[in-house]
């Protein structure tokens, strides 16, 4: 916009043309949405009530005074829209992070589960062999020592197996 020589208004025609081009001016910067140039027009709708003549232009400041809260509505409708689509940018990242979040919660889930059951296998496998040893062992008087170790080791290893269970389930 041209700059406005204020002291060149002496009528309230020159007064009303100069309101004119800053309302033009201003439906273009909306038309536009252009926030800088709607920041630029409620300046110049500012300055035009500072320096108008309040006798023979209290209509023409009225108006400009409306243009300046029209202006304000069209930027804070701006700005009402952008933080609408920010808002949902913000719920589906929200949601797309829960989702990964489940996913790896899962998938650490299933590695403990895993992990557990390869303890709670090998567990088994080793009260099967003690077992079976601690039989072949109670038949032989000399190795009784060695069968109440064994035995001993069994219920440790049934009570690490149990926890490991207790744990997984839990």
């Amino acid at each position: 916009m041209n700059a406005i020589d204020w002291s060149a208004l002496n009528t309230v025609n020159d007064w009303a043309a100069a309101l004119n081009s800053i309302l033009d001016e201003a439906q273009a910067a909306v038309t536009a949405r252009d926030t800088t140039r709607m920041e630029a027009a409620v300046r110049l709708l500012g300055t035009f009530q500072d320096e108008s003549p309040n006798a023979t232009c209290r209509t023409l400041d009225r108006i400009a005074q409306q243009a300046v809260k029209d202006l304000m509505a069209a930027a804070f409708g701006e700005a009402v829209d952008g933080i609408a689509s920010r808002s949902a940018e913000l719920t589906q990242y929200i949601k797309d992070m829960q989702a990964i979040t489940d996913e790896a919660a899962k998938s650490s889930s299933l590695i403990r589960l895993d992990r557990a059951k390869k303890a709670t296998d090998a567990a088994a496998s080793v009260i099967e062999a003690a077992v079976q040893l601690r039989g072949e062992l109670s038949n032989n008087t000399a190795d009784k020592d060695l069968a109440a170790k064994i035995e001993a080791a069994i219920a440790a290893v049934q009570k690490m197996r149990s926890a490991v269970e207790t744990a997984n389930h839990g």
